[in-house]
């Protein structure tokens, strides 16, 4: 049997179809983007100059060893040879690489890019030099040692300029596009940097430093400024279209940008995956880079490949079209993380074809979501796609199988690949709405019990979904619904992740309809059975992000769920746990390795040995003790402002979960957020919980300007007070003088109300309901003072450690004072304000400057770095039953 012979052509290949008629595009003219991966790149190479830091530090020997090493693997007397051409290849490619890099920008006329590599370069080589001045200006000696090398005329920092600003430059060149002059410029660097070591005028951890510091330059000037996208746009993005089988008439963006514009564009490409055919964007030379003149602004005006063109229309009715598409297409696709389309395939726009196309600078973010995910969940089997293109695939496969075992979902085509973009066309979904859109009293049970058949036909063909949200749930004008956006899907699911798929949809159901209701209709598709397996898979950590965004407005809904669910059944569910770690545990590890940064790094160890040796240590027991009664005083203050009942016993464990916090928080701060926190858990309204922690923090410090008055007024001199010299009252009269005349003018007056406005309107309500209930309110003033009088007495505790003794009033003036100028600085929990302010009040009060500060350090060390233990068991044992 003979094979058809097309004209001209190879057998069995039909002659291409090439349509001659102009496409209309609606599009967003803006190709220089923010692309994440900038971001991304630019902090991954600051992390890695902090880890070849610290390598170089705490593993000096190592890293000196491997350069050592490195250059031993040539021979003496061979480096000696090599050591003219070598300077010589250094110079070379210090000279010849910026202006080659250069020259090749200006001849494609990127005149964006060429700016950009300037200026990276140039603060790459600023940065350098500013880093090498605060090196041997005050760097720690460690890392000065790490860094330097030694030479004739001393230690030299090798942290060298030129290698900085050629990565700058070689990174900032190849952001965006891909340029061969760049990479064989790395590919020359490498060899260069290579034989700098070998040779010994470079160490290993200079050279990765400087190559890190000119990466991350490079990467944030990219990131901040923008770069051209590499996503199919243009006569680009009609030549896809066509390879993927579709011939456009009208093509409109269709997810949320603003800026939409129209263009007429002019194709030459054919219909279809058509064998010897090139895409013009496939075989462009340096003369016709699109690039050119999409980088002269950020908007394109006109485009011209090899015949294809853009020219802009502005006389096409935009809006028009706008409510057209919005009357048409299901919202869903206008909310995609992914650019979507809407296309015509006749002049008459009738025939519709929906269009997704995935671009590389969106699958970042997507890869490192479910990398988090995978990471920090166990059981759930996700895996995640490295490439766009595997990314397509996998939706495909998807969408393709969720559509073979009847689940209502949409249809995709095919797949073609153009750019750096996967175009996908997707047969039209009838008009619908999300069910996020739709209000919950139109939503019905057969809705929702036709959503649970949808999902069951997937499940018993293996498939799960695996982000099931209100999102991606769509309704038809007929009331029925569809379940889209598969692409995250698995096939072969366990049992496992298909149970998590049930509880998302129980969850979703349930936010909208109530718990009861869900759980009803639930029961008469699935079975109580079923709804028994997913009871202990109703937590968090099994939802997608949305849906944990909607439980804020519905805190008890899980709860409310676990609790019909196991109220019929005989046996509790133990629950599944799913988080290996969460975020709340994260966050507890970063403060607890802060802490003890903070500790190494503000402690001098040898001063607190020294200390420590010449202290009794009777007293330093007490003014430990007396430290531990303030976290008593301060809970009676907080139970005392709380309306509703917490136990004093858990507050006191908050007062000492808080002293950890302090360690990286300035003074007050971090006490106050635990607490704030630790009432949000304990079911107190949030507007509540500020009111109630801004009033016990303001009580603190009003009661402590009262008893530093009182006591000023007990020190005996309220009887012989006098009138002060005149120069002091003309003094005083005149800065009252000064603030009144302020206050004439409107604009001083509204600071002023801004600056505390909020403030008094938070607490004011609660300062007249502590009014209101004396009994409260002298609970708490006496949890203030005795948080106060256990303070001072620590403090005289520690100064008669030493054997020195003031009396009680000079050592409580002496104290609040100093404590309340050192807290004033917002410095982590006062470290360095308050150890200088409380030497320097107890010198001034005739104590030995040597006995002061030895008296500060030993009260430091026992009422706020030795609590450090306490605090963080305390913080793990709230964290554990749920408290903060």
């Amino acid at each position: 049997m003979s094979m058809p012979t097309a004209a001209g052509g190879s057998p069995g290949y039909a002659t291409p179809r090439i349509p001659r008629h102009p496409v209309k595009l609606i599009d967003s003219p803006d190709l220089i983007i923010r692309r994440p991966q900038d971001a991304l790149n630019a902090i991954l190479s600051v992390a890695g100059i902090g880890l070849v830091l610290l390598l170089a530090v705490y593993a000096h020997g190592t890293t000196t060893g491997v350069t050592e090493d490195v250059a031993s693997a040539v021979a003496k007397t061979a480096r000696q040879i090599l050591l003219v051409p070598v300077n010589v290849l250094q110079g070379l490619v210090a000279t010849l690489v910026p202006i080659a890099i250069m020259i090749a920008t200006l001849i494609r006329r990127r005149w964006r890019t060429t700016i950009l590599i300037a200026g990276a370069g140039l603060l790459a080589a600023l940065l350098t030099q500013l880093a090498v001045y605060l090196l041997q200006s005050s760097g720690p000696s460690a890392l000065l040692t790490a860094l330097s090398q030694p030479t004739l005329l001393g230690p030299r920092i090798v942290l060298s300029t030129y290698i900085a600003t050629l990565a700058a430059i070689l990174t900032t060149a190849s952001a965006g596009t891909s340029s061969k002059t760049a990479r064989a410029s790395w590919y020359a660097l490498t060899f260069v940097l290579v034989l700098a070591v070998i040779q010994g005028d470079q160490t290993l951890p200079g050279v990765l430093t400087a190559l890190l510091l000119g990466r991350a330059v490079a990467y944030a000037v990219c990131y901040f400024a923008g770069v051209r996208s590499g996503r199919a746009w243009g006569s680009a993005l009609i030549a896809g279209l066509r390879r993927a089988g579709l011939d456009p008439h009208l093509v409109m963006r269709l997810d949320e940008v603003d800026n939409l514009a129209a263009w007429d564009v002019t194709s030459t490409a054919p219909v279809g995956h058509v064998e010897g055919y090139i895409l013009p964007t496939e075989s462009i030379d340096a003369s016709s880079d699109p690039e050119a003149d999409a980088e002269s602004s950020e908007h394109v005006t006109t485009l011209a490949i090899d015949g294809d063109a853009v020219v802009p229309d502005p006389l096409t009715d935009i809006d028009a079209l706008r409510e057209r598409v919005t009357s048409e297409v299901p919202t869903t696709y206008r909310g995609a993380a992914h650019r979507a389309f809407v296309i015509w395939t006749d002049a008459a726009l009738t025939e519709r074809v929906d269009v997704i196309v995935l671009d590389t600078e969106q699958q970042v973010l997507g890869v490192l979501s479910n990398m988090w995910d995978a990471i920090r969940n166990r059981g759930l089997e996700r895996r995640w796609a490295p490439s766009v293109k595997e990314t397509a695939e996998r939706a495909l496969l998807m969408n393709h199988e969720a559509r073979a075992a009847g689940v209502r979902t949409v249809t995709a085509r095919s797949a073609a690949q153009v750019e750096s973009s996967i175009i996908i066309p997707i047969d039209p979904a009838p008009p619908a709405r999300e069910l996020a859109d739709i209000p919950d009293g139109d939503i019905t049970d057969e809705m929702i019990a036709d959503l649970w058949r949808q999902l069951s036909a997937a499940h018993r063909v293996g498939l799960a979904h695996h982000a099931i949200t209100d999102r991606a749930t769509v309704i038809d004008d007929d009331g029925q619904p569809w379940l889209l956006q598969w692409e995250d899907g698995e096939i072969a699911a366990s049992d496992l992740v298909r149970r998590i798929d049930l509880a998302q949809l129980l969850t979703m159901t349930a936010v909208h309809v109530g718990p009861e209701r869900a759980l009803a209709v639930a029961r008469d598709v699935v079975g109580d059975t079923t709804l028994q397996s997913v009871t202990p898979l109703l937590q968090k950590a099994a939802l997608p992000a949305h849906t944990r965004g909607q439980l804020r407005q519905h805190r008890d809904l899980l709860a409310d769920l676990r609790e019909a669910l196991t109220s019929d059944s005989d046996t509790a569910a133990t629950p599944i746990r799913l988080e290996r770690f969460s975020v709340r545990t994260l966050l507890m590890v970063i403060i607890g390795v802060a802490a003890i940064i903070v500790v190494m790094g503000s402690l001098q160890i040898s001063d607190v040995i020294d200390a420590v040796r010449g202290a009794n240590p009777w007293w330093m027991v007490a003014s430990f003790t007396c430290g531990l009664l303030t976290y008593v005083g301060s809970a009676i203050g907080l139970v005392a402002f709380t309306p509703e009942k917490i136990g004093v016993w858990r507050t006191t464990l908050v007062q000492v979960a808080a002293s950890i916090v302090s360690l990286v928080a300035p003074a007050g701060i971090g006490p106050a957020a635990m607490d704030l926190r630790f009432l949000t858990k304990a079911r107190v309204p949030t507007a509540l919980a500020g009111a109630t922690v801004a009033l016990t923090q303001v009580s603190r410090f009003v009661i402590t300007v009262a008893l530093l008055f009182i006591v000023a007024l007990g020190s005996g001199s309220a009887g012989s007070i006098s009138l002060p010299q005149l120069p002091t009252v003309l003094t005083v009269v005149g800065i009252l003088a000064v603030a009144a005349l302020a206050f004439v003018f409107p604009q001083v007056r509204t600071w002023v109300w801004e600056k505390t406005g909020p403030t008094l309107k938070q607490i004011w309500p609660r300062v007249l309901w502590a009014v209101g209930n004396p009994r409260r309110l002298a609970i708490a003033i006496a949890g203030n003072i005795i948080m106060t009088i256990g303070y001072v007495a620590a403090f005289g505790f520690a100064l008669l450690a030493f054997g020195y003794t003031l009396s009680p009033i000079t050592l409580a003036i002496t104290f609040l004072i100093s404590n309340s100028a050192g807290s004033v600085v917002p410095s982590p929990g006062g470290v360095g304000p308050v150890e200088v302010a409380l030497t320097s009040g107890l010198a001034l009060a005739g104590i030995p400057y040597a006995t002061a500060l030895s008296t500060t350090v030993i009260y430091r060390l026992l009422t706020f770095w030795g609590r450090v233990p306490l605090g963080w068991a305390a913080l793990r044992y709230l964290e554990k039953h749920d408290a903060i």
